[in-house]
């Protein structure tokens, strides 16, 4: 009895799990949803540069400077730095530098031509089996993860990753996938499309871009940086730096000693003054020491030339290789090349995909303070790029700032209202997409989240999403640190660091007295510089 009992619960079972297969089935065919395609993930500077050593074994490099080799450099030549200091003579200071430079980025620079003369490589293989392994083993975005040689033109990365793309298709099935480019990543998605056109891409999708470019490149490759006294206190105050150094027995100075210490000198004009003392050096020798640092470093990768903003890319050529031109003349076609055949065709490549049929979709962070050293930085960023450039248009109003009145009411009978962020800072409406367009609150550049993962993968493989038709996925989402939740963003209720920082400078007493007298100070400090004699470089 207790067989037949059991076999006839079994037949019921499964019964009811047929017929709730065949509902469920029925469910999604009417609400028009598909099997979710592969996605080819292209990440950013993420993928190791290995070189051989003498025994013929692989020797990671490093990819970016380490702060401790910072720090030591300052410390070993503190005494020549001083000197520099006091007689204006940074001569023997910008040859230290380059030399730095130099011996740092040894294994990873590359040859006039923009290619490896070392043999130093990517890291990152596959093959069948490999994408096979990822398949069953990894989950969410990272499944079909893509690394590159991030030093090299996004073109020359082309025909790897178009085999990248063909094994992923070979090996799961299927006859479409999506391409999300993060970072760097977004130059190589775009630069993709573009080259390929390929009939079974369905949709494209931007993470973070760097597409339209990264101002701290642009910036720094063409002599233009500068640092900003009131960026430079709100990245402290959003920071956790970790500071706990003991000055004495019953002292330490800590993070919240810092803040204070800030505090005192942005009211007094104490911070203004050793940025003003700081780029008026920097001004002087950006000339000298750019140039030859650069072509040992960063200049010499392509990779980063594509990240370089139009605004600033002819004047970083001419002082990167200016009276060096024949010797560079292959990097330069290289980089010439993409910059005006996709990086300033950008909006017109998305515009193209779009009607091909392939869904562009795009989510840009923002709510960090952007690196003090841009001259940007009192725009919407993410600490890289600024959200204007990510998000392929969208307005901005200043950090700490809002849209005025004037600018509300033209949204509101433009019909545009709809897509101004709760904090009133962003307007999508610019956007190139801005039906597909999302921004995530308080998701630093360099943030890569599992919950931010999961949130991409439900905006590519949900056909049909916009930003208008799913109240759990509006336009604007907030990342909440502690619950590790991305949510509707409500201005209301969840505010982040530099939210709390901006508003208690924007109301500090001090800061309000100072903003009277800042006119004088920048005439005083007009007239000292053209006092004081020009740095000898």
């Amino acid at each position: 009895m207790k067989i037949f009992s059991k076999r006839i619960l079994s037949l019921l079972l499964c019964a009811v799990l047929t017929v709730s297969a065949f509902a469920a089935g029925a469910a999604k065919s009417a609400a028009g949803a598909a099997e979710p395609i592969p996605v080819i993930y292209v990440r950013g500077m993420s993928s190791g540069i290995y070189v051989l050593d003498e025994d013929g074994s692989p020797r990671r490099v490093d990819d970016v400077l380490q702060t401790d080799s910072v720090i030591k450099f300052f410390t070993d030549n503190k005494d020549m730095f001083l000197k520099s200091v006091a007689t204006q003579d940074w001569s023997d200071f910008c040859d230290a530098v380059i030399e730095f430079m130099t011996e740092t980025y040894k294994d990873l620079v590359l040859g006039p031509d923009g290619l490896p003369e070392n043999g130093s490589y990517s890291g990152f293989g596959f093959d069948d089996n490999v994408v096979r392994d990822r398949m069953y083993n990894y989950t969410g975005l990272e499944t079909f993860y893509y690394d590159y040689d991030w030093r090299l033109d996004p073109l020359d990365n082309m025909d790897r990753l178009r085999e990248y793309v063909e094994t992923v298709l070979r090996v799961t099935g299927s006859s479409e996938y999506a391409v999300c480019g993060r970072c760097e990543g977004a130059c190589l998605a775009l630069a993709y499309y573009e080259t390929f056109k390929d009939e079974r891409m369905k949709q494209l999708c931007f993470f973070a871009s760097a597409a339209k470019g990264a101002d701290i490149v642009g910036e720094a490759f063409s002599g233009n940086l500068r640092v900003d006294a009131d960026s430079l206190e709100r990245m402290a105050y959003e920071s956790d730096l970790g500071i706990n150094f003991a000055i004495t027995e019953d002292y330490t100075f800590t993070d919240e000693s810092l803040d204070k210490l800030l505090k005192i000198a942005g009211d007094v004009y104490g911070l203004d003054i050793v940025c003003w003392a700081v780029n008026n050096v920097y001004e002087q020798i950006a000339g000298r020491i750019t140039p030859e640092s650069l072509r040992a470093s960063y200049g010499s990768f392509p990779g980063m030339w594509a990240m370089c903003e139009d605004k600033y890319y002819e004047q970083a050529k001419k002082l990167v290789f200016g009276g060096v031109e024949d010797e560079y003349a292959g990097l330069i076609e290289k980089i010439d090349n993409y910059h005006y055949n996709i990086m300033n065709r950008a909006d017109e490549i998305l515009l193209d995909a779009s009607e091909n049929g392939v869904r562009v979709t795009n989510i840009t962070k923002y709510g960090r303070q952007a690196y003090p050293v841009s001259r940007r930085s009192d725009e919407p960023s993410d600490n890289i790029c600024r959200v204007n450039c990510a998000s392929f248009g969208a307005k901005t109003a200043k950090v700490g700032e809002t849209f005025d009145d004037d600018y509300l009411r033209e949204a509101v009978k433009s019909g545009k209202a709809g897509y101004i962020s709760p904090d009133i800072c962003i307007d999508a409406s610019a956007c190139l997409f801005p039906k597909t367009t999302w921004f995530v609150k308080n998701l630093a550049h360099g943030d890569f989240p599992e919950e931010a993962n999961a949130f991409i993968e439900h905006i590519i493989n949900t056909p049909g999403l916009t930003v208008k038709n799913d109240p759990a996925y509006p336009q604007y989402m907030f990342f909440n640190e502690e619950t590790r939740e991305i949510v509707p963003y409500d201005a209301g209720e969840l505010k982040n660091r530099m939210d709390i920082i901006n508003e208690q400078l924007k109301n500090d007493f001090m800061r309000k007295i100072k903003r009277l007298f800042f006119p004088v100070f920048k005439a005083i400090t007009f007239i000292t510089k053209l006092l004081i004699p020009r740095a000898r470089v």
